[in-house]
């Protein structure tokens, strides 16, 4: 959200502060040589005491006190913020400050915005501004050909991460419920089997997972991922509680005391608004308060996946609060995913990833008596020794394996300026696993739509894809094949 708009007087700031040190103390040339000084009348031409008639240092001066405010630390006094600005203070760190003030600058006017012109769709803004899907569209390393995304699934996610219509007009669905123009109903639809997509983002997480946790140290280079593991639990022989699974082997990794930690992957729907009587006002709490919001809605199918239902295949019914039992006995760590229509993830596995800790469990949340496992298992996993902040951990090890062999030929974790560290890596391979999966659920959603007068068939190619870029890219394609 640093965009050039915001970068203008923020680079004019910086460039004067280190101009005008340069032009005082001297230019440094060579970091064992003293700096070269220059001639007085030069350095005088930068200051407001020598140079008070400069129309420009005038109009610097003037939004000096503001900037200064921004980029200083809280602990300088007020009377001293323009001079140790301009004389003391790190151009890196101020640009970080102002980085970080611009982004929530923008984020109170995007939410502001929000809510006069789209007000019915406010509250799904902390799940679409979600990294994790914005990276694929815009955040990537195009020159490897896995990063590009087809251009049917490109125009129609970036449709979806802009609140455009994916579709002409409403349609009705095969399941008697009305398709929106904006295309949440396939999540919640009976008639749009999620299983695909499903597989799709267990390949890809597991994919992306890996390299992850050998770089924080918490397996061996050589171990790999199992899918659907069969752990045969004595409750329930033929159950598969975890999606991706993997053995901790690292001895110097307190996670090691552990047998097995998996992971159980969901889709949830899009955010349900909030309350219709809770009143969300449009400031720094109407954010805070839509998150939660966000944050309750992932929370619920993450509860739904430690209060694993009952297989009532059986006779008599197999107890899903045994399974999850079996996997405390057996020194088994259970960690849902709930990824939402947005791409946003679910606050347990953000804990397991970046640290974050949970929000508190509301009265309403709070587990059942008869079902303790339940309990014990999110204790467990949100808890040390449980692995909590492994990008943390991964990007501190790669720091710390850079500053050991600085001349290693692998600078950038994911063999790109746009992928710098572990983190930043993995959540890129994830989200574009998300991405291609939903708009594949997406697309075949189409099939399911009820056709009539009001709502005529229509080809989605090229109502995301105008005609001239169709041919653009069929012609792209044949100079490709004849090359």
């Amino acid at each position: 959200m640093y965009d050039p708009q915001s970068r203008a007087l923020v680079d004019l700031a910086l460039n004067i502060q280190t101009t005008s040190r340069n032009a005082i103390r001297g230019i440094n040339t060579h970091p064992h040589l003293p700096p070269t000084k220059l001639d007085i009348t030069i350095s005088e031409l930068f200051s407001i005491d020598t140079n008070p008639d400069s129309t420009f240092l005038q109009r610097f001066h003037s939004i000096l006190p503001n900037l200064a405010s921004i980029a200083c630390p809280p602990t300088i006094p007020q009377d001293q913020l323009c001079q140790y600005f301009l004389t003391t203070l790190s151009p890196k760190r101020a640009r970080a400050r102002f980085r970080e003030a611009t982004a929530i600058y923008q984020l109170n006017d995007l939410y502001e915005t929000f809510s006069k012109d789209m007000a019915d769709h406010t509250h799904l803004l902390p799940s679409i501004l979600s990294p994790t899907t914005s990276y694929p569209i815009a955040g990537m390393s195009r020159l490897q050909i896995s990063h590009r995304l087809p251009p049917i699934s490109f125009a129609l996610n970036m449709r979806w991460k802009l609140r455009l219509p994916i579709l002409p007009y409403e349609f009705k669905c095969q399941c008697n419920k009305t398709y929106v123009i904006y295309g949440d109903h396939p999540f919640n639809c009976s008639k749009n089997h999620k299983g695909r997509p499903h597989n799709m983002i267990t390949n890809k997480f597991s994919q992306a997972l890996a390299p992850l946790l050998s770089t924080a140290n918490i397996i061996s280079p050589t171990s790999t991922l199992d899918k659907e593991a069969q752990l045969h639990l004595p409750a329930d022989p033929t159950a598969r509680p975890f999606d991706v699974s993997f053995k901790p082997n690292c001895d110097c990794h307190p996670s090691n005391i552990f047998s097995m930690i998996g992971y159980d992957i969901t889709i949830t729907n899009a955010t349900p608004p909030p309350p219709s009587n809770q009143v969300l006002p449009s400031s720094i709490d109407c954010i805070t308060n839509y998150t939660a919001n966000a944050d309750l809605s992932l929370q619920d199918h993450e509860w739904d996946k430690l209060n694993r239902p009952n297989n009532r295949r059986t006779t008599p019914p197999i107890s899903g609060d045994e399974v999850i039992g079996n996997l405390l006995h057996n020194q088994m760590i259970l960690t849902p995913v709930a990824i939402d229509a947005h791409g946003r993830i679910g606050p347990m596995i953000r804990q397991n990833l970046y640290g974050t800790p949970p929000p508190d469990i509301p009265p309403r949340k709070q587990f059942k008596p008869n079902r303790p496992n339940a309990k014990a298992m999110y204790d467990r996993a949100t808890t040390l020794p449980a692995p909590i902040g492994i990008f943390i951990e991964a990007d501190q090890r790669w720091k710390q394996l850079q500053s050991d062999n600085p001349h290693h030929s692998q600078k950038f974790y994911g063999l790109s300026h746009y992928a710098p560290t572990p983190s930043i890596t993995t959540i890129q391979q994830l989200g574009l696993g998300i991405t291609h999966a939903f708009s594949t659920l997406i697309i075949n959603s189409f099939k399911k739509l009820v056709h009539s007068q009001t709502s005529p068939a229509f080809d989605h190619y090229d109502f995301l894809l105008p005609r001239d870029q169709i041919v653009g890219l069929l012609l792209d394609n044949s100079l490709d094949v004849e090359m």
